[in-house]
């Protein structure tokens, strides 16, 4: 067996050290007795899962048949084999990362069930939390599969389920992979395939991709390799292949619903993505497209989704269970993992169904749906006509907790005197006093005046005893239940928060609102409060749609959306740990106090790319909600007016996102970026419910682009006057209007920089936006080297070397920068000497009157002197740019063989086989272009 290294040793590594502290036996014995009990919220406290599901409100408003079913499904979730089984990060490190979705609901208009970490809240790191979210009012359906949340198969958290782990390994009856019938390791494994024996077929090919020869491992499946793909993949997510065709077919049987769509389609789309996000480290995702009819061609190749793409099949359901990795490689052995796990991989003839759940009674029923229906006269008839007061439905309610829609002073003295216990829990482990805090929350949302009643009952539970139970087990309760245990803060509380807050400090920002929330106030008053100005209705009206369409969550990192969270949502956001999630506030901030950074803006090939929206604290204390932008990212520091309000700026974003897409599917239907096409179109939607009519709207005296239509030619001679090679945007626009009028890549650039390109250009051109070339590329001009067909030239320069190269323009303007190659040296201890690949640490460059002559020779600039504002020089680097790459990356791959043969590199894993391979692979690359350039005919100008 290939010995086990690198990434992957270190994954199972992580997974072998987290795993069994983090699910010790005793929370195992404590979750099983619980749920055994018919306890569900004890078992899940005992695995240290929050439980957050509304059954009386999802009863109310969805029906009891989706209450009922994911009441069922709550008495069978095994907490704790969640617990193990849920994807845990490399940088975490080992802890429990992200969202899963553990099963869909039709029943009620659709809801999920679904798993997120507890890191979002304060005081709940290392948890998790199983909630639901159900369908809103509006939505056409809930998103199957969207960018960041895995599926969790059945068998990983159903107890129904768990002897499925053994499928999902590739075992059989008798055994499972690499174990005999004994369940000991085998000493030898098939060497060639087994077309009888599924269990030795599975060996085989996990044999195959495990030593990268992925060409015949897809072949055996049946799935074809696309043209131009290379047999053998050194990077490669770990796949059950002997699977992976039923589950992409099983994926896309479903139908998978985008909430763009306005519904599901009619039929199951071709193409799908394996998403390579393996404990949240990314990687190059494989697509599978399938033929007509479930016999029809699959061809694979290597190639990432397009943003906000969700056609995803996820690592938790295309890959092999992680205990059949650790055990295979030697890293434990069936009693070192869950009892669920060793039962259904080692003791399959021996196990028996999981033992019956003991449920609550269920008597009375008819006096429950009295209390359901809010018929406090029905209810005091039954209980006159000697229905039992201690009636509790299958969700564990009692009548307390109905109280809250009940006429509470006709019935609560009754109840308590006929011995109903004021701190029974639901399923939830919720009271009466969280029922009725939860009640009160929905009044103050609903903005009703009418609230006295539920308090009254808040109070007389608590003279009654009652206790927030939740606090009890150490979290607060989320819907905000008092407690003597936790005052509300005074007013000289208050503030004295409020005289420390600083929007450049989060966290003070977050202690301020939280102590507002706790003092009543809304979330209008609280931000109000925070900012010192009157939010506009757009944006709370925003803030209840999120996910916001068309915005991945990191759009959405600014410290308001994290405070407009009231408590009962989860706000405030407590402080991330990355300094990422408050980038954009303190770059927006030094450069204008009064600005209130709302949200960034992705699409780099609109005007708007790169711009963080905001509102100003001065317009917001006029009432008027103008929204300006600014890149934090930029080097100029510019603040723009964007438009009258934020729905404005984002209905005219997404109609330039929308028109563009259009343009591209029309070019090219395969282009990844044409998937987000949908979502777009329901962001167009949402902006255009939040513009009043008659509202204003973004007005342009002049087309912008991108321009999806040919430009007349007065906006032509107009943007040719305005071009220059130390402003990015308008080379930008310029390269826009020319290929609108149908002008070919070649011809614009000639007619950006007065000269013709040579052929090696365009070809590293193509190469490099496929990622096949070292280096870090300059933003002019290969960003103008964009036809429309790939998607066409970003309106915004990347910004690492922008700096670099406007200094080497100001220098010299007849050098046009090109790429920066990175330096590469290794110590000899043998010769007490570096050796060292040329060419590194330059910023490699052409010269205009050279390119004017017919000669593509490069020059070279100091990288970190054009960066720091150095002396600068310019010496010859070579004949051409690929002359220059394939001596580079000749000497890279030389240096990798001779470092991989040292002996102090010897069991130091800092050279491996597979990086020398790759550095041949990068010689051969290159070598193909120079062959590619050779064979095309010259189209320099004679």
């Amino acid at each position: 067996m290939k010995a086990l290294r690198g990434k992957r040793r270190e994954v199972l590594e992580m997974y072998r050290r987290t795993r069994p502290p983090d699910v010790p036996a005793k929370m195992v014995e404590a979750a099983t007795a619980r749920r055994l009990a018919g306890d569900p919220a004890g078992a899940c406290a005992a695995a240290r899962v929050d439980l957050d599901v509304d059954i009386p409100m999802i009863t109310r408003v969805y029906g009891r048949e989706l209450a009922e079913k994911i009441v069922d499904d709550l008495h069978h979730v095994v907490p704790d084999l969640l617990r193990w089984n849920i994807p845990r990060g490399l940088d975490g490190p080992g802890a429990p990362i992200g969202f899963g979705l553990l099963r869909r609901y039709r029943e009620g208009g659709g809801a999920n069930l679904l798993v997120r970490t507890g890191n979002h809240r304060r005081g709940r790191r290392g948890r998790l939390e199983l909630w639901v979210r159900c369908r809103s009012e509006g939505e056409a359906d809930l998103p199957d599969r969207v960018p960041g949340l895995y599926h969790l198969p059945r068998a990983y958290w159903d107890a129904r389920y768990t002897g499925e782990l053994r499928a999902l390994c590739g075992g059989g009856p008798d055994r499972i992979p690499f174990h005999g019938g004994d369940g000991r390791l085998l000493d030898v494994l098939p060497t060639g395939p087994h077309p009888d024996d599924p269990v030795a077929m599975t060996e085989w090919l996990t044999l195959l991709w495990d030593e990268g020869r992925t060409g015949e491992a897809l072949e055996a499946c049946g799935i074809e390799l696309a043209d131009g793909q290379r047999r053998t993949w050194p990077q490669r997510p770990w796949i059950a292949v002997e699977r992976l065709v039923d589950d992409a077919r099983t994926m896309l049987a479903e139908g998978v619903f985008d909430p763009g769509l306005s519904e599901r389609p009619r039929r199951p789309a071709r193409t799908i993505w394996v998403e390579c996000r393996d404990e949240g480290q990314a990687g190059t995702d494989i697509e599978l497209t399938f033929g007509d009819g479930d016999g029809g061609r699959v061809t694979a190749r290597r190639r990432g989704a397009g943003l906000g793409e969700s056609r995803l099949l996820t690592a938790p359901e295309y890959r092999h269970p992680i205990d059949l990795d650790l055990l295979r490689f030697g890293l434990a052995g069936p009693d070192d993992l869950h009892p669920a796990v060793t039962r259904a991989l080692f003791h399959p003839r021996g196990t028996t169904a999981p033992p019956e759940v003991r449920r609550p009674s269920v008597t009375g029923a008819e006096l429950m749906e009295r209390a359901f229906h809010r018929d406090t006269a029905g209810v005091r008839a039954l209980l006159d006509a000697g229905a039992d007061p201690l009636v509790r439905d299958r969700s564990g309610l009692t009548l307390l907790h109905l109280l809250p829609y009940l006429d509470h002073e006709l019935l609560l003295a009754r109840l308590l005197a006929a011995g109903v216990d004021v701190n029974a829990v639901d399923v939830q482990g919720h009271t009466a006093l969280h029922a009725a805090a939860v009640r009160r929350l929905e009044l103050e949302h609903a903005g009703s005046i009418a609230r006295e009643p539920v308090e009254d009952l808040i109070g007389r539970l608590l003279n009654a005893g009652a206790v927030d139970v939740c606090r009890e087990r150490g979290a607060p309760c989320r819907a905000g239940a008092p407690s003597e245990r936790r005052a509300r803060p005074g007013g000289e509380d208050v503030g004295r928060l409020r005289s420390r807050a600083s929007r450049t400090d989060y966290r003070s920002m977050a202690r301020l609102a939280s102590a507002l929330y706790s003092t009543g106030k809304d979330r209008r008053q609280v931000l109000a409060e925070c900012y010192g100005a009157p939010f506009p209705d757009e944006f709370f009206a925003l803030a209840d749609q999120r996910p916001l369409p068309g915005h991945p969550p990191e759009d959405l990192r600014c410290h308001v959306w994290r405070l407009v969270l009231p408590p009962d949502r989860g706000g405030p956001v407590p402080v991330g740990q990355s300094s990422l999630d408050d980038y954009d506030d303190r770059a927006v901030l030094e450069r204008d106090r009064r600005l209130v950074p709302v949200l960034r803006l992705r699409d780099h090939r609109t005007e708007y790319g790169g711009l963080v929206l905001c509102y100003r604290l001065t317009e917001l204390a006029r009432g008027e909600p103008t929204v300006f932008g600014t890149d934090p990212l930029g080097d100029d520091g510019r603040i723009e007016r964007l438009g009258p309000s934020l729905a404005a700026v984002l209905r005219d974003y997404h109609a330039i996102v929308v028109d563009r897409l259009e343009m591209l599917r029309r070019l090219d239907p395969d282009h990844p970026d044409v998937g987000a096409l949908p979502t777009h179109r329901a962001a167009l939607r949402l902006a255009g419910t939040l513009l009043p009519a008659g509202a204003p709207v973004v007005d342009r005296a002049e087309p912008s682009a991108p321009f999806t239509a040919p430009v007349p030619e007065g906006t032509l001679i107009r943007l040719r006057a305005q071009a220059s090679r130390d402003d990015y945007r308008s080379m930008a626009r310029l390269a826009w209007a020319l290929y609108s009028t149908g002008t070919n890549v070649r011809d614009v650039l000639r007619e950006c920089y007065g000269v013709a390109f040579p052929e090696e250009f365009f070809v590293l051109a193509e190469a490099l936006s496929r990622g096949s070339v070292s280096g870090q590329e300059t933003s002019l001009p290969w960003g103008l080297a964009v036809p429309l067909e790939r998607g066409g030239p970003p309106l915004r320069h990347w910004p690492t070397l922008w700096p670099a190269e406007r200094r080497i323009f100001d220098w010299d303007s007849d050098l046009v920068p090109l790429l920066a190659l990175y330096g590469d040296e290794r110590w000899d201890r043998g010769e007490h000497e570096w050796r060292v690949a040329p060419h590194g640490r330059l910023i490699h460059c052409y010269r205009l009157s050279e390119l004017a002559a017919g000669r593509n020779g490069v020059v070279g600039v100091p990288w970190r002197r054009a960066e720091e504002g150095g002396e600068l020089s310019a010496d010859s680097s070579g004949d051409s740019l690929l002359a220059v790459l394939h001596e580079y990356a000749a000497a890279r791959y030389h240096l990798d063989e001779w470092e991989s043969r040292q002996p102090w590199s010897w069991g130091a894993d800092t050279i491996d086989d597979q990086e020398v391979e790759a550095s041949r692979r990068c010689v051969a690359k290159i070598e193909a272009l120079q062959r590619l350039v050779d064979d095309r005919p010259s189209r320099l100008p004679p």
